[in-house]
């Protein structure tokens, strides 16, 4: 009995991705050479480097150092990798330390409160409770119903000037009643005098307007001097002459 089953020569074919439209016939071909130009792993471990001989200095190819391939079968389980040992440095101690100093500052530090606050209803704004109205604050303040100090040095201020102007009363009425060489001057020649010496202060600051912005010389230089000196003494007199009302004078 003869068997006719394998009569006709099967092709198998393989399924393809119904989203690939084209298959290059080298495409297997192809990966296998990709794959087999690749070299194996040959720095697994530690290596070994042959040391280069003398006769090999300063040549080509001298520098290259090949490495051995190591057997399956054999055990790199003791093998260490050559390197220096490492040397450890003692840094340099610091003049302060800091450790030291935060750990002082954390225990001398006081605890932190919450600050108090007061919410008008549930979903409310949220205010301090000092600022509100609700405590007295402002009862427990060191200077809670005591004068205010700006008004304090007023009043000393104003006492002062008090002072002084009652003894410069005084001494001018003494110098009046004891030598008739002394007069006291009239308003009208008060103000006379006021403008007489604001015009003069004007002049001198138009003067100390127009020098020039450079002191080459010694001449400029003590010009600046005279009329800054002179508009020192007009300033002080026209501060004199307008606080003072009654001014008493000496008759040549």
């Amino acid at each position: 009995m003869v068997n006719c089953s394998n009569l006709v020569s099967y092709v198998q074919v393989t399924a393809t991705s119904p989203f690939i439209r084209y298959s290059s016939k080298y495409a297997g071909q192809s990966r296998k050479e990709y794959t087999a130009s690749k070299d194996a792993t040959k720095t697994f471990g530690v290596p070994d480097l042959p040391r280069s001989t003398p006769d090999t200095f300063l040549k080509k190819g001298a520098k290259f150092k090949p490495v051995r391939l190591r057997n399956a079968d054999e055990d790199y389980s003791s093998v260490k990798a050559k390197i220096d040992p490492w040397l450890y440095i003692q840094p340099h101690p610091l003049s302060r330390d800091f450790i030291r100093k935060t750990r002082n500052e954390l225990k001398e530090m006081e605890p932190k409160f919450p600050m108090p606050a007061c919410v008008d209803r549930h979903n409310g704004d949220r205010y301090q409770l000092n600022k509100s109205g609700l405590v007295p604050y402002f009862v427990f303040k060191p200077a809670y119903g005591k004068c205010p100090r700006y008004l304090v040095k007023q009043h000393k201020k104003a006492a002062s000037l008090k002072r002084t102007s009652d003894l410069h009363k005084a001494r001018d009425e003494y110098l009046l009643t004891s030598d008739k060489q002394f007069v006291m001057i009239k308003e009208d020649e008060r103000q006379a005098v006021l403008e007489k010496l604001r015009h003069n202060f004007d002049e001198a600051i138009h003067q100390f307007q127009a020098l020039s912005f450079a002191l080459d010389n010694q001449t400029k230089i003590k010009t600046k001097t005279n009329l800054e000196r002179d508009l020192n003494e007009l300033e002080k007199t026209i501060d004199l002459v307008s606080r003072r009302n009654n001014i008493v004078v000496k008759m040549d």
